[in-house]
């Protein structure tokens, strides 16, 4: 209430606007470094600072107030809202410019995506946040990015990475004498040796955290190192001294306004609760947990808890409940699954490191030029003569200040790239995004369809919907933001189709004959388009009664053209078909392509149906 009194106090009087925008920013910071011990005060700072912002006519400076409660709301455990804060912040930051507070707003928001289980989003907002971080030497910043990839290895059984992301995060914290983030990285080394049965050394750690977090008046600290103790202490099935430790851990959390933490506490208390075969009081703390979770949409929590009551309701013969627990687990734990994301994050973790060393080779180098240099100089100054000398340090002069120039033109150059970059990946996100959405309201839509012409209609737009969704997948997630692998993205496109029409792979075989290629985006949408066409035409009228068969893809480059063919070795097309083929929306929209392409199109039925395209107008990307 101080900081309201205040700024209101402020609005009465006539002060600089330097003095009202230096209390804002004061209260602005204040509000940060409450949020996780205090949400109600640090949301009182945050009002202050929004409504002094609001005196200086500091635009920006107003919609920081989305960050503050973005972060606020993520320790209170607010997900959705918090969420919502944060990505209206970060349109403002990247608007703005403001690299710093951009790589803010990633940091949270990966932090929110890795709590809810969303490893693979998590993943892209983190190496943003760590490479806006060392653009502008953000240390303290940085160091929590590399302890947030550590927990993220480490969930993921990587564990020799995990500890080498702690350890250089911990000597991060240790040159900035950093007490927070000693205690986070020495907890979370804790965590990670007893995960590999290092009891002896995880305690060490353990102890460690509890000092730092203790010198710190941290009980918010406090409560995680009881409960890390407590998780150790249950797999060397001490149960209940395990349970002891929980019990305290939740204890402390009751006392504060963090709704995540203290669901985390009820499902501890829980789990423990249950090894000692106490399942009244284990269900009761689950259900605690299980509300708590539904709130703040923690699908990995709500997964874990299902699956414990499960086995509890299995344990008390109760085999109706454990069923439908069972079932809710299932469902829970397929949206958790994401394919690809080990083989993401060490590509992504290679390009991090290879950029590192770059760059600390040019730093070497840049250190041996001038060395080189100050040695000529000497050699210079005592041959030379005294004109020579001024001629010398002129030229010296005229050289450095050109070259200071360069550097300071190539540093703006390059964050310029990079911010486009970042602003390119997310556009095609946002545009995949929102073609997933349109695909899932189509696939919602058809559930409600009973006409079998209509359900096919919806199911037929679904695919090309998702034909170009992957495209804009492929391009934020490679690095190449203009340019589509053709060979992979045929690979995802046609599996995509075989799951639509729920074809089993003994049923019918795919041969895919693809040359390599890289093709402009713009190219890629049409072929994408036609191919899903074709292949889906295969799949509905070519193997009628469930027969099997033989698809055939092909598209190579040839004499400057593309030359693309899908074929069959099914009951091929009648005279009648052909009729009601040439008057569909599927092959209007491939006459359509066609003529974009500037393309030959012929079609034979000769032992099943055959079609060939010689595509002559499209554009490689370089």
């Amino acid at each position: 209430m101080f900081g309201l009194a205040m700024a209101s106090a402020l609005a009465g009087q006539s002060i600089p606007k330097d003095s009202i925008v230096w209390y804002a920013n004061d209260y602005f910071n204040k509000s940060f470094n409450e949020s996780r011990r205090n949400s109600t005060l640090a949301q009182t700072y945050a009002d202050s600072s929004r409504l002094l912002y609001e005196m200086a006519g500091e635009a920006f400076g107003v919609a920081r107030y989305d960050f503050s409660m973005g972060v606020i709301e993520r320790h209170r455990g607010n997900f959705p809202k918090a969420k919502s804060h944060l990505r209206t912040f970060l349109e403002a930051a990247m608007a703005e410019r403001d690299t710093l507070m951009m790589a803010g707003a990633y940091f949270q928001l990966a932090t929110i995506l890795q709590n809810q289980g969303l490893l693979d989003e998590a993943i892209e907002h983190e190496y943003l946040s760590i490479r806006l971080y060392e653009a502008v030497g953000h240390h303290y910043a940085t160091a929590d990015s590399y302890t947030n990839l550590g927990i993220i290895y480490r969930k993921l059984k990587q564990f020799e990475e995990s500890e080498k992301q702690y350890l250089r995060a911990l000597e991060i914290d240790e040159g900035l004498n950093d007490l927070d983030g000693q205690a986070a990285a020495n907890a979370n080394l804790g965590n990670l040796y007893a995960d590999q049965g290092r009891y002896e050394d995880a305690i060490v750690r353990y102890r460690q955290a509890m000092h730092f977090d203790s010198l710190n008046n941290s009980e918010w600290g406090l409560a995680y190192d009881h409960e890390d103790i407590g998780n150790m202490l249950n797999q060397q099935e001490n149960y209940q001294k395990g349970l002891e430790e929980h019990l305290t851990a939740l204890n402390i959390r009751r006392k504060l306004p963090h709704r995540r933490e203290m669901a985390i506490g009820y499902q501890n208390a829980g789990n423990t609760y249950h090894k000692l075969n106490r399942l009244d009081l284990a269900l009761m703390y689950l259900d605690s947990a299980e509300t708590i979770g539904q709130e703040i949409e923690t699908l990995e929590m709500l997964s874990e808890i299902a699956k414990t009551k499960s086995e509890i309701y299995a344990q008390a013969n109760d085999f109706r409940q454990a069923y439908t627990q069972n079932k809710k687990y299932n469902k829970l734990r397929d949206s958790l699954l994401h394919q690809g994301i080990t083989d993401k994050i060490n590509t992504l973790n290679a390009q991090f490191e290879t950029e590192l060393k770059e760059n600390q080779i040019a730093l070497l180098h840049t250190e041996n030029e001038l060395k080189s240099i100050q040695l000529n100089a000497k050699k210079k100054q005592l041959i030379g003569s005294l004109i020579v000398l001024v001629i010398i340090i002129l030229f010296a002069s005229v050289v450095y200040w050109l070259y200071k120039k360069t550097v300071a033109q190539k540093t703006v150059i390059s964050q310029n790239l990079e911010e486009k970059e970042i602003l390119i990946r997310e556009i095609h996100h946002r545009v995949k995004n929102n073609l997933q959405f349109i695909s899932s309201l189509l696939n919602l839509q058809s559930e409600h369809v009973d006409d079998q012409l209509a359900l096919s209609a919806l199911q037929e737009g679904q695919d090309r919907v998702q034909s170009m969704a992957l495209i804009h997948q492929n391009l934020y997630q490679e690095d190449n933001l203009t340019g589509v692998k053709i060979q992979d993205y045929f690979i995802k496109l046609i599996r995509n189709l075989f799951d639509s029409y729920n074809i089993r792979k003994d049923q019918i075989a795919l041969e895919l004959d693809v040359e390599d290629l890289n093709l402009d985006v713009d190219s890629v949408i049409p072929i994408g388009l036609i191919i899903n066409e074709l292949v889906s035409n295969c799949l509905k009228y070519a193997f009628p009664g469930k027969r099997s068969g033989q698809i055939r893809v092909q598209l190579h480059e040839i004499q400057n053209q593309l030359v693309l063919a899908v074929s069959d070795n099914g009951q091929g097309i009648s005279p009648q078909h052909v009729e009601e083929l040439g008057s569909s929306f599927g092959y209007r929209l491939i006459k359509v392509f066609q003529k974009q392409l500037d393309a030959d199109l012929a079609v034979t039925n000769q032992d099943g149906m055959q079609v060939q395209m010689r595509i002559r107008k499209y554009r490689k990307n370089t």
